[in-house]
């Protein structure tokens, strides 16, 4: 009987940690965030302490825990970890740990540029498939290769974000295919990590610091006897592999066919569509490994999302504790045809060729927070949709439909928005921690509460409200993108000045 079965979710992202534990049929029973401290010692550079992050990990599945009853609490039947992808996160030989890297870190960007110079990029695409990014593993171990010998070479393990957060939780180290496949050192037609790749890459000796593979759904340990005291809930627990968070995102938008494409708005613009067979390396886009094995992930993304609103409200306008409800009023209060200020979203990350910082255009005084929040919503769809038309060029099935979720899914405005701007439907998930549900319904296939992916969607997913691009509103922005692109190329040249 599943009805006396909970699962437990456990995402690592950009900000925080959230620990969400769900039902079988997808309610979520309790929740609990916390933020996860980001140094930043030197431009471009984003660590964090392992040792919060095992602390942080520990207090907010406790957090989450403490929400439920005991009766609840002794329901949890399986877990479940996601978490962002690329970044670094390592356990050592010997001395004190080494800092985590995440995901919009950029220091390792000059030497992303000689590869792509001297065609080692273009070589290792054959086999990864895959765009060579300066926040991958290849690129960080190469960094710290040259720049942290000291660092380097007491590398025992090395892992991605969720995995470290299983590991945590079982100490036992796995890695799992999705994820894997995202740090540019598998080929993705083997489904191995490659030797030719790590040589590629000038870090031969790593290869042997790459943890079993496992499957998502794979069991991969038990709550081991420290952390079920250090989090309230019993030993014995069954842990899965868990998977990429755009993989458990797109898993809990009900995305197991190629015909919807998935949007996922949270610190990274993420939009993507299952495919059976790989794309031609000159379609230029990222593959990785769906958690269902006969598909392929074709994603276009970058740190260009809806994160981009909180870092605007609480660096710059001073806000750290918003009310999302009147920020959707104030923006929706203003036309889309009566406000001319352009933002580049690039506060994380960027998606420019050349521009690597944030910029408004236009922005003057009197302007009034409504029209500059306006432009912050629309700089982020005009991201989106960046990526979603280099999708578009290279998919023959017609696309009818965008799925979704994350932080804007919240947000009707910013819903219909991405309609308008997009002219395509867009259909938003209710789950709002999508992530860390994709999580629980791998743990829940783990233990066979449900036979496959399939049946745990159906079950646990839950599609909410559909918004139908507006055809006037569609033409303003058609106008307004074109402006937007053509002056990003004017900046991608200023860029280089400054």
């Amino acid at each position: 009987m599943n009805s006396g079965r909970l699962f437990l979710g456990i995402d690592i992202g950009g900000t925080n940690i959230k620990a969400c534990v769900f039902g079988t049929d997808g309610s979520m029973k309790a929740k609990a965030s916390l933020p996860t401290p980001v140094s930043s010692p030197f431009p471009g550079y984003f660590e964090r302490s392992i040792e919060a992050i095992r602390t942080i990990t520990f207090d907010v599945v406790r957090a989450a825990a403490e929400k439920l009853s005991e009766e609840e609490r002794a329901m949890i039947s399986g877990i479940g970890t996601t978490g962002h992808g690329k970044g670094l996160y390592l356990l050592v030989k010997s001395g004190e740990s080494i800092p985590a890297i995440a995901s919009t870190d950029s220091r390792a960007s000059g030497i992303v540029k000689e590869w792509y110079e001297n065609g080692i990029a273009q070589k290792a695409s054959e086999l990864n498939m895959q765009q060579t990014l300066a926040c991958q593993p290849s690129a960080l171990l190469y960094w710290l290769k040259l720049n942290r010998r000291d660092q380097y070479d007491r590398i025992g393990t090395v892992l991605e974000a969720k995995d470290f957060l299983r590991y945590l939780l079982t100490g036992e180290c796995f890695t799992e295919y999705t994820d894997a496949s995202g740090t540019g050192l598998m080929n993705l037609r083997t489904k191995r990590y490659d030797p030719e790749l790590f040589r590629l890459y000038g870090i031969g000796e790593m290869f042997e610091c790459m943890p079993p593979l496992k499957e998502a759904a794979e069991l991969c340990g038990y709550l081991s006897e420290e952390a079920a005291e250090l989090t309230g809930l019993k030993a014995g627990i069954a842990v899965c592999g868990g998977m990429f968070d755009i993989d458990a995102c797109a898993l809990a938008m009900g995305v197991s066919t190629p015909e919807p494409i998935c949007v996922i708005t949270g610190t990274w613009s993420i939009n993507e569509y299952l495919s059976p067979c790989p794309l031609p390396r000159e379609a230029g886009v990222n593959h990785s490994l769906f958690c269902l094995p006969e598909y392929y992930l074709i994603e276009e993304s970058s740190a260009t999302s809806a994160g981009n609103l909180d870092a605007v409200l609480s660096e710059i306008m001073n806000d750290p504790d918003p009310d999302y409800r009147e920020i959707d009023k104030a923006v929706a209060a203003v036309r889309p045809e009566d406000c001319d200020i352009l933002f580049y979203p690039f506060m994380y990350g960027t998606n420019s060729a050349g521009l690597k910082n944030a910029a408004w255009l236009n922005l003057r005084l009197g302007a009034g927070n409504a029209s500059v929040l306006r432009s912050v919503f629309e700089g982020v769809a005009f991201s989106h949709r960046y990526h979603i038309d280099r999708l578009l060029k290279n998919r023959t099935l017609k696309t009818e439909v965008l799925r979704a979720g994350g932080g804007a899914a919240k947000s009707d405005v910013w819903m219909q928005m991405i309609a308008d701007v997009t002219g395509i439907k867009v259909e938003a998930v209710t789950s709002v921690e999508p992530g860390a549900m994709g999580a629980a319904m791998a743990a829940s296939v783990c233990i066979g509460a449900y036979d496959d992916y399939r049946v745990a969607a159906q079950h646990m997913v839950t599609v909410g409200k559909t918004f139908v691009p507006d055809p006037a509103a569609h033409s303003v922005y058609d106008l307004k993108y074109a402006k937007y692109i053509s002056a990003l190329r004017v900046l991608e040249q200023l860029d280089e000045i400054l």
